[in-house]
């Protein structure tokens, strides 16, 4: 079936349209992972300044980082390391001397650079996979954070569809 110029430039226009809803698409469902993954750092920023706060006014026992334990979610994972990478304290692994050097960890490269960092990977020491954030307010110790990474946090971090669906009945309309 041949075409005429009126056809096609009506799916010309149709393609253009069509690209352009699923660029608007794209770029909201990107925006909107940026905006729940900075949400979710602040909640950590946040639970990494009380820990820091109550470690600086506790007498810095292992009794005192327990108790501040306590203040957080139960998944959740707090790791002290000196500036040489040696882990100090970790209360998901009951030997935090015998763990290997962290100063490769790239919450931890980040965190010594710019002051903070965040990576998603499978812990090494525990095998499961979690979201780390370290941060380092200039103390002889870099806390690191982490909330394992499990189908709760995906799912918080996954995009609301309900602008795709928007976007796709406008388009239906449009093309109507």
């Amino acid at each position: 079936m041949k075409l005429n110029f009126q056809h096609k430039l009506i799916v010309s226009f149709l393609v253009i349209f069509a690209l352009f809803a699923a660029g608007i698409v794209v770029f909201e469902q990107q925006r909107a992972r940026q905006y729940k993954t900075e949400a979710l750092k602040e909640r950590l920023d946040a639970y990494a300044d009380q820990v820091y706060r109550y470690l600086s006014q506790s007498k810095n026992s292992l009794a005192s980082r327990d108790s501040v334990l306590a203040l957080m979610p139960p998944e959740f994972r707090v790791t002290l390391i000196d500036r040489g990478g040696k882990v100090f304290y970790d209360n998901a692994f009951p030997n935090p001397g015998s763990m290997e050097n962290h100063l490769d960890r790239p919450e931890i490269a980040d965190a010594m650079a710019e002051g903070s960092g965040t990576f998603i990977r499978t812990s090494s020491t525990v095998n499961q996979p979690y979201l780390y954030y370290a941060k380092d307010n200039g103390s002889p110790l870099i806390l690191r954070v982490a909330l394992p990474y499990d189908i709760h946090v995906q799912s918080f971090l996954k995009p609301d569809n309900a602008f795709l669906y928007f976007a796709i009945g406008l388009f239906l309309v449009g093309i109507v």
